[in-house]
C-alpha cells in the first residue's frame, strides 16, 4: 500500500472513490436521497477542484489492486488546527490499516505547518468514532450543520492533539 499527495489529475480518482464508498459507508445512516445530494453537492469534480485551489490538501490510499481511499484536509483551519475534512477507505479494505495510514499521514503534515491538533467531523451514529477514539481524538462538542434541501449532518466534532 503506498499513501502519496494527490494532484489536480486525481481529481476523478477521488469522485470514483467517494461514489463508490459512500453508498456503502452510509447505507444505515442517511436516507438515499441525502445520500445523492451530500454526493452532488459536495463530490462533484468541480467543487473538489474548488477545494483543492482554496488550499484543501488530499491524499490517495493505493494498493496493487489501484485506488482504495482518501484524506482531505485543511492546515490553519483554526488556531494551529488542521481540519481533516475526508476519510473514506473501500468496505473491503477496511481493518486493514489504511485508514490509520490516511490519518498518520495528515498528522505528519500537520506538524510541518506547525499545527498542534486535527479537528473533524463525523455523523453521529457512524461506527468510526470507535476508530478515531483509537487513534487519540476526542468528542469535544456536537453540531447539527444545515446543508440545504431540508438536510443536516448531525455531527460530534472530534480533536486530537498532535
Amino acid at each position: 500500500m503506498n499513501i502519496r499527495v494527490a494532484t489536480p489529475d486525481d481529481l476523478p480518482v477521488i469522485h470514483a472513490l467517494a461514489h463508490r464508498i459512500w453508498p456503502v459507508a452510509y447505507r444505515e445512516i442517511l436516507s438515499s436521497d441525502q445520500l445523492t445530494y451530500m454526493l452532488r453537492l459536495f463530490y462533484n469534480e468541480a467543487e473538489l477542484a474548488r477545494g483543492m485551489t482554496a488550499g484543501e490538501h488530499f491524499f490517495i490510499a493505493d494498493a496493487p489492486t489501484g485506488s482504495v481511499g482518501f484524506s482531505g484536509h485543511t492546515h490553519h483551519f483554526g488556531d494551529r488546527t488542521t481540519r481533516l475534512n475526508k476519510l473514506y477507505v473501500d468496505s473491503s479494505d477496511r481493518s486493514s490499516g489504511i485508514g490509520k495510514q490516511l490519518v498518520l499521514a495528515v498528522k505528519r503534515a500537520a506538524c510541518e505547518v506547525g499545527d498542534q491538533r486535527i479537528t473533524l467531523n463525523v455523523n453521529k451514529y457512524n461506527p468510526a468514532i470507535g476508530f478515531y477514539r483509537h487513534l487519540g481524538f476526542e468528542v469535544v462538542r456536537s453540531e447539527v450543520i444545515d446543508i440545504g434541501s431540508g438536510y443536516v449532518m448531525d455531527d460530534h466534532v472530534m480533536e486530537c492533539g498532535l
